[in-house]
């Protein structure tokens, strides 16, 4: 994305702690204008202190069409446009699948799947009037690779990977470009904040969700630096390179997804033959491989 410093509007929800934190300052500390949101926008407040000119802190809760349409406005009556929109807000559960009641489950869809999906259609109309824009989508390498105890939330993290891979091929001909960022383990206030236990515990999965509920209490020593993946993200918009469909946040990230592949190419070749033999044609999904080309996907 090729804008000159300064002239860059951003839009990036879930500012109040960790990665999106330390985004909002980076881009604070960048020169571009900015809209930080969080639901208490007193916990965002002071980023703004040093730059009122540019970056502006609004309310949002994504999981309110109201609030949503709210701070969209309040950003285009601020600075006429949105030029990246960074789709961070989220909550986690930690549990089995068997163990997550109803109510939890939806409650983790309606904020990161059917929240960011809103946020995302509020925001893409002025976009297609521009006719550029970036869209950053903030999954995880959990939506890559899930892991026992996160299944209901690997799942939300899978939708949008799926949703976000579907929507560049629809605006790639609009000028809009679409980016997945998977983050590996950071050290934020997510786990402390917004990851969520499953109230019901059941004693048979003590031996895989169990472990994994007191393994995700702390982090690991190991765990990367937010403000790290803030330059990583600036630096993605300032590379003059084209967009790639997906980026990997973090070395853990990178060597997870590599292994994934791995494996997953193995048992494609392993089955091959069996695969093959049910049927179809090599051709069939032509229209959607071109979709992808096309996207950068």
């Amino acid at each position: 994305m090729s804008q000159d410093k300064g002239s860059r509007v951003w839009f990036v929800t879930g500012c109040s702690s960790g990665m999106g934190r330390a985004l909002a300052e980076a881009i604070a500390n960048s020169g571009d204008k900015a809209v930080i949101t969080a639901r208490s926008v007193d916990q965002i407040r002071d980023v703004s202190v040093n730059a009122p000119d540019r970056i502006k802190a609004v309310s949002l809760d994504i999981s309110n069409p109201t609030s949503v349409r709210s701070a969209v406005k309040e950003a285009i009556e601020a600075f006429g446009r949105i030029d990246v929109l960074v789709n961070n807000a989220g909550i986690g559960l930690v549990g089995a699948v068997e163990e997550c009641t109803d109510e939890e489950i939806q409650n983790v869809f309606r904020t990161n799947v059917f929240g960011t999906i809103g946020v995302i259609k509020e925001v893409l109309p002025h976009m297609r009037k521009q006719r550029s824009g970036v869209i950053l989508g903030m999954t995880s390498v959990l939506g890559f690779q899930a892991v026992p105890a996160v299944g209901i939330y690997s799942a939300t993290k899978c939708a949008l990977e799926g949703m976000l891979e579907a929507l560049a091929g629809e605006v790639a001909p609009l000028g809009i470009k679409v980016t997945i960022l998977q983050p590996g383990v950071y050290k934020t206030d997510f786990r402390a904040k917004s990851l969520a236990q499953s109230r019901g515990t059941i004693d048979d999965y003590a031996a895989t969700s169990g472990k994994m509920r007191t393994g995700l209490v702390g982090y690991p020593d190991s765990a990367g630096d937010p403000a790290k993946a803030a330059a990583a993200i600036l630096a993605l918009l300032n590379s003059g390179r084209p967009l790639p469909g997906r980026l990997a946040l973090g070395a853990d990230a990178v060597s997870l997804i590599k292994n994934k592949l791995k494996v997953m190419e193995k048992s494609l070749m392993e089955w091959e033959s069996l695969s093959m033999a049910s049927g179809g044609s090599e051709g069939t999904m032509s229209l959607h491989s071109s979709a992808v080309s096309q996207s950068g996907n």
